[in-house]
């Protein structure tokens, strides 16, 4: 499964499928703000000299300080505020260079289908049926007013997205093999024996070597089986051995912080090769690591650990999908946000 979708990671439709989860088209289908009022006008951004509305991005900014303010009187800095419509704005132009991509592909909901979502839809009906009145004379010159967008032309779109997640759907699905294989790789428990060496080593009467040359004449002995006990007391190192480990905590060898590839490099060690290959730079320390302990889970993963699991896997393949897509659509369009 994971190697069908490395080789279909590069797919656009694929790509474009999996963003509907992740990208929210804000809309709102209620009716209590149908009294207030909104004067924003212009352009909050051009994607491909597209203008986004600024009103739209003004309602959502409003929406969202509402959500956050709700039951409190304080009100946020300013700083925050702006922080909040930038990330409102990027996100329209993200969904706006989403809807370019899929009318370049020729994807579009055809409008009989527009109208049966519509005129089925709860919030359109009254006893049964839609309410032509209300959702033409009330509801669509409000949504425009308060949005400056189209409520049709949303829908359409999030419908088109939807349809084609629905048809792929069963591509983020892993196999049971893989969730037990996930299952055990993130319930191993690891257990190491750590020499920190300061980088900045203070000399004195009893040490004048360089750190980098303590690293490897002591992992040369640890390596060679040679009693580190003098070498130890001379340079005043310690010995170490640390609790048992997953690997969501692997970088606690490391004080806490740890580069990608250190942390690679501490999982791939085994009971047969228990040693790095050489001392490992973080921060301001030279690590020296033996793996002593490695215990494996026992039980396999009942049925609500193999949900969680799977629920897990596809928000990442639909994080790491999402987030090339994107940068690879921003690379290639002409983007304007408004100061």
């Amino acid at each position: 499964m994971l190697t069908s979708l490395r080789k279909n990671k590069e797919n656009l439709i694929i790509k474009i499928v999996l963003l509907v989860i992740i990208l929210s088209f804000a809309l709102y289908f209620g009716t209590s703000n149908l009294g207030s009022s909104n004067s924003t006008t212009g352009s909050a951004a051009e994607v491909n000299d597209k203008s986004i509305s600024a009103k739209r991005a003004d309602f959502l900014l409003r929406s969202r300080l509402e959500q956050i303010n709700k039951g409190s009187a304080n009100e946020l800095p300013e700083s925050i505020v702006l922080s909040i419509k930038n990330t409102i704005i990027n996100q329209l132009v993200n969904q706006e260079l989403i809807a370019q991509e899929l009318l370049k592909l020729g994807l579009e909901t055809p409008n009989e289908e527009l109208v049966e979502h519509i005129t089925t839809h709860p919030q359109f009906t009254r006893n049964g049926k839609f309410d032509k009145h209300y959702y033409t004379k009330r509801f669509l010159p409000h949504y425009n007013y308060q949005r400056g967008s189209s409520f049709e032309n949303d829908t359409k779109q999030i419908l088109t997205t939807q349809k084609l997640f629905d048809e792929f759907e069963t591509a983020l699905i892993a196999s049971k093999e893989e969730l037990n294989k996930t299952h055990n790789i993130q319930n191993t428990k690891y257990k190491f024996e750590v020499i920190r060496i300061p980088i900045e080593n203070k000399k004195d009467e009893a040490s004048t070597d360089a750190p980098e040359k303590i690293a490897k004449d002591l992992f040369t002995q640890w390596k060679n089986g040679v009693s580190l006990k003098s070498s130890l007391d001379k340079h005043k190192l310690t010995k170490k051995n640390t609790s048992e480990l997953t690997i969501t905590n692997l970088k606690s060898v490391f004080g806490g912080k740890a580069k990608t590839e250190n942390l690679k490099q501490l999982y791939s060690l085994s009971l047969k090769k228990p040693f790095l290959n050489s001392a490992l730079k973080e921060g301001n320390y030279y690590y020296l690591v033996k793996l002593v302990g490695l215990t494996k889970p026992k039980q396999k993963p009942n049925e609500e650990t193999l949900d969680e699991l799977q629920t897990s896997y596809q928000d990442n393949i639909k994080y790491s999908l999402e987030s090339s897509f994107i940068k690879d659509l921003r690379s290639q369009a002409k983007i304007s946000i408004a100061q």
